[in-house]
């Protein structure tokens, strides 16, 4: 399944792919509580297809469950979508290579 045909299901109103990505956001928010919980990072970035076909619309379902469930409410932890889509690996692997040989 795309995140074209998500993103139009969820338009539409569709019963079930509302249901079932109501279900990931939370799932995602209480994951990323943890994370946030156990190693208090200032960011956490989000990618892949939905996050980019979706934006904010993904993000703050997430971002409301999360800060639902941080154990310290103060310092506010960024919840970002990916900018570098397909080129983010190659740009790590460039990053990664550049420091090596530095």
């Amino acid at each position: 399944m795309t995140s074209g045909v998500i993103a139009t299901a969820l338009e539409a109103g569709d019963p079930l792919m509302t249901e079932l990505m109501g279900r990931s956001y939370r799932y995602l928010g209480l994951f990323t509580a943890s994370i946030v919980n156990i190693l208090d990072p200032e960011m956490i970035v989000f990618g892949g297809g939905v996050v980019e076909k979706l934006g904010d619309a993904m993000l703050d379902p997430i971002r409301t469950v999360a800060e639902a469930n941080y154990l310290q409410k103060e310092g506010k932890v960024e919840l970002v979508a990916a900018q570098l889509s397909d080129t983010a690996a190659i740009l790590g692997v460039a990053a990664l290579a550049m420091e090596a040989y530095s």
